[in-house]
């Protein structure tokens, strides 16, 4: 997707959203109010209002009003407390409850800023600063290899596939080249001139702290478990011993790096949320994946009959069916039992992600989440499936 297309169409998501925002705060101040009122349809009135700010708590800080956000999840709290209790709110909980409310209002008052500058220690930013960032085409690559023969060779055979090679000799020297310019990956020997696990230490260096940590593959003679636990303990996602296969390695660096393989990756998104599930369809899109979003869980089934997806996101707290019970019902059927689904929530209690672990789930996914983490995420997961399902058809077919 170009660019500037892919610009164009984050923004007019955002305009959607924002133009939305105070019909939705009104929604939920009309369903606190119906509740007060009491009556036998009290309590469907409290968990409609329940849903619409767990919503607004996902989406908020996504694009750009973090403060909306943050007092959403607080309210949606103070309101499953008392869906729990199934008891009418004190005094006190009434006044924390309007607080919030009057909070909200406020918070949207107060547009987000354009430029939103980047806390590596806070994972809860606006998402809409990095989209394009995260997930801009790349194929700058660092070698740091103190063979300089062998560095040489790499860097002219890489540089044949299409990948921008810098080669460095040193750690020292790669230290300072990144204080300048960040590569799509880095291709690291383990042993350097600074010491035989020199190459593990540069990069918790260059990535202590970072929001979107630099790929690394890491190479090196040794084949001991010190060294490759090192790696581990690095970030390095694949490791070779050499002297590797080289089309391997062409495999792993295509896919850090965020080529996707000619057979795009397939997702199905499943979530109530209408912006949110647009906007994370455009990012896996714009990332090579092909999407089929459902809004209406009780749908969900036929899309995963038609689509076929490799990997299916999911919400958990949803309308009239929610995301462990669709999973579940999932479950049920032999032909998506290896499927792999992944929760989208905001909810974090440890019954919750007891119960999805139990139905097979592969991860937690907390709203909102930078795209890099969800597109690597995904990726991360379908190319397992892809290897399983390869191993499997090579069993059969021997």
């Amino acid at each position: 997707m170009d660019k500037k297309l892919f610009q164009s169409r984050f923004e007019e998501l955002k305009k959607i959203y924002e133009a939305g925002l105070p019909g939705k705060i009104i929604k939920i101040k009309s369903e606190w109010a119906s509740y007060l009122l009491g009556g036998s349809e009290s309590h469907r009135y409290l968990a409609e209002m329940r849903f619409q700010v767990h919503k607004m708590a996902g989406s908020g800080a996504t694009f750009g009003y973090r403060k909306t956000s943050d007092i959403a999840e607080h309210l949606e709290l103070l309101i499953k407390l008392l869906l729990e209790s199934r008891e009418h709110p004190s005094q006190t909980q009434q006044d924390q409850i309007q607080s919030h409310l009057i909070n909200l209002v406020m918070s949207f008052g107060t547009p987000p800023k354009k430029d939103v500058q980047t806390n590596h220690k806070d994972e809860r930013i606006p998402l809409g600063s990095d989209i394009l960032s995260s997930l801009a085409e790349n194929k700058l690559l660092f070698i740091t290899e103190d063979d300089v023969e062998y560095g040489q060779l790499l860097t002219t055979s890489l540089s044949q596939h299409g990948y921008e090679v810098e080669h460095f000799l040193n750690g020292i020297d790669l230290e300072n080249k990144l204080s300048s310019q960040r590569p799509a990956a880095i291709l690291m020997d383990m042993m350097l001139p600074e010491g035989e696990f020199a190459g593990a230490e540069v990069i918790r260096r260059v990535n202590n702290g970072e929001q979107k940590p630099i790929p690394v593959i890491f190479m090196s003679v040794r084949k001991d478990f010190e060294s490759r636990l090192q790696a581990v303990r690095a970030g390095a996602t694949h490791y070779f011993v050499k002297p590797f296969n080289y089309e391997k390695l062409l495999n792993a660096l295509d896919e850090v790096s965020g080529n996707l393989p000619q057979n795009p990756y397939r997702v199905l998104i499943v979530d109530d949320d209408e912006e949110l599930t647009a906007l994370y369809s455009l990012t896996l899109q714009e990332a090579g994946m092909r999407v089929v979003v459902e809004n209406d869980p009780m749908q969900a089934l036929a899309r995963l009959e038609e689509f076929k997806p490799d990997l299916i996101l999911l919400d958990v707290l949803m309308p009239r069916c929610g995301g462990l019970e669709l999973a579940m019902v999932i479950r049920q059927f032999e032909a998506y039992d290896l499927i792999p689904i992944i929760f989208l929530t905001t909810e974090w209690r440890s019954d919750i992600k007891l119960a999805a672990l139990n139905l097979g789930s592969d991860d937690f996914l907390n709203k909102p989440i930078p795209p890099w983490q969800l597109v690597s995420t995904l990726k991360a997961r379908i190319k397992r499936l892809r290897k399983l399902q390869a191993v499997v058809l090579n069993h059969h077919t021997k």
